[in-house]
């Protein structure tokens, strides 16, 4: 896990040097990726009328405004990450149900 956290650490610091992504405190990014790991249990979902799918797109949304800065958000193509999400989607809820 240590690996993991250095590789993505090292990934937002190449983004920021480059000017590609905002100057944001690497170790609360990685904190708030396992925020949304809470997020996958039933409960959590049916109580709160959510779907697995909505809380990978809206997050995917979030991280997007948070790390790329204003003139780098326009160059994202949001349509290759679809496929990505709902792969996702179909691994998280084959897991939970």
């Amino acid at each position: 896990m240590k690996k993991r956290e250095q590789q993505v650490l090292g990934f937002y610091e190449e983004g920021i040097q480059k000017g590609i992504f905002n100057d944001i405190n690497g170790k609360l990014l990685i904190m708030q990726n396992e925020l949304l790991r809470g997020m996958f249990n039933a409960k959590y979902l049916m109580t709160n009328q959510l779907t697995v799918q909505q809380i990978l797109f809206d997050y995917y949304q979030l991280m997007k405004i948070q790390l790329f800065k204003p003139e780098k958000i326009l160059a994202i193509d949001d349509a290759v990450m679809v496929p990505k999400l709902e792969l996702l989607t179909q691994k998280i809820t084959k897991n939970l149900f």
